[in-house]
C-alpha cells in the first residue's frame, strides 16, 4: 500500500521492521532453541533444568520486552483482572537486543549489515542520510538528486528482492521450529 502511493518512508519503516524481526526469529531459533534441543537430546534424557531453559528462552523469544507495560496499562484493567500468580500477566521478561541479533546473524551473512544499515538511514532523518537528498523544489522539500527526481522508487528497485529473501529466512526458521517436535525430547 506505501509504494502504490509512494510513501517510501512507510517502505523504509516496514522494510527495517521485517529484518529486525527476521534477526530475532533467528537468532532464538538458530542460536538458541535448536542448540538448547540438540544438547538435550543427546543422550535421550530431559532434565528439569534443560527443560527450563528452552521454556525460558522459548517464553523470552515470545513476551520479551523493556517497557513496563503493567505500569502502563495497569489503570484500564480491574485489579483482579491482573493475577500476579500467572506468569503471562505482564512478567517482565527483558527481550533480547535486536543489534545483538543482528551481529549473530552479520557474522553469517555480512549484507546483511549493508541492507539494515540503508533501511536505519531511510527511516533516521539526520545530516548523515536522508537529508543529504532532500532539496527544496516548487517550495516544498523533497528528496531526489539535485533536479529533484524521485529518488524512492530507485531505493525499492534496488531493495526489494532483498527483503524477499528475508521471507525465505523466515520460512526456514519457522521450519526449523516445526522440526523440533519430531526430536527425541519431545516424542
Amino acid at each position: 500500500e506505501g509504494l502504490n502511493a509512494g510513501n517510501f518512508f512507510i517502505y523504509g519503516l516496514i522494510g527495517r521492521s521485517l529484518i529486525e524481526h527476521t534477526a530475532i526469529l533467528r537468532y532464538y531459533v538458530t542460536s538458541k532453541t535448536i542448540p538448547l534441543t540438540e544438547a538435550a537430546a543427546e543422550d535421550g534424557i530431559i532434565t528439569e533444568e534443560e527443560w527450563q531453559d528452552i521454556l525460558q528462552c522459548l517464553n523470552k523469544h515470545l513476551t520479551g520486552h523493556r517497557f513496563d507495560w503493567k505500569n502502563f496499562l495497569g489503570d484500564y484493567f480491574q485489579q483482579e483482572e491482573i493475577d500476579d500468580s500467572h506468569p503471562h500477566d505482564f512478567k517482565q521478561e527483558q527481550q533480547i537486543n535486536v543489534i545483538t541479533c543482528l551481529e549473530k546473524w552479520m557474522k553469517q551473512k555480512p549484507e546483511i549489515a549493508n541492507l539494515y544499515s540503508l533501511f536505519c538511514d531511510l527511516v533516521h532523518p539526520n545530516l548523515g542520510s536522508n537529508l543529504l537528498i532532500a532539496r527544496i523544489v516548487d517550495r516544498k522539500i523533497g528528496l531526489g538528486g539535485s533536479q529533484g527526481k524521485p529518488m524512492g522508487l530507485e531505493i525499492m528497485n534496488r531493495t526489494f528482492a532483498n527483503l524477499l529473501e528475508l521471507f525465505q529466512e523466515v520460512y526456514t526458521q519457522l521450519m526449523l521450529l516445526k522440526k523440533l517436535k519430531h526430536t527425541k525430547i519431545f516424542n
